[in-house]
């Protein structure tokens, strides 16, 4: 299956965004990767933690990519360092508070 990448940066998030890799949340104000493109199955976009992007950068080939339909958040997570583990719950609470936050 061909897949082309159609763009991809770093931004810094004006709101809460989920991850698509670890499925956690990204806090407003953290940078984040983005990316989008045309698969075979259509349309695409991520939107990950850098952690988590630069972790499958380094630990992923495309076919774990094509796989994607069967990702089990909680099990990529498990596989991901320890010090990356920490890095994302740390960010998810961040969001969680900013949530609570803005609600009063």
């Amino acid at each position: 299956m061909s897949n082309t990448l159609l763009s991809s940066g770093t931004f810094h998030a004006r709101k809460i965004y989920r991850c698509t890799l670890c499925d956690l949340k990204i806090p407003k104000g953290q940078l984040y990767q983005r990316q989008s493109g045309i698969s075979g199955d259509g349309f695409w976009s991520a939107t990950m933690h850098r952690c988590c992007f630069d972790w499958a950068q380094k630990n992923w080939d495309y076919c774990d990519w094509e796989d994607s339909t069967a990702w089990e958040p909680e099990c990529i997570r498990e596989d991901m360092p320890p010090e990356v583990q920490t890095e994302i719950h740390a960010l998810d609470f961040l969001a969680e508070t900013q949530e609570r936050l803005n609600k009063t």
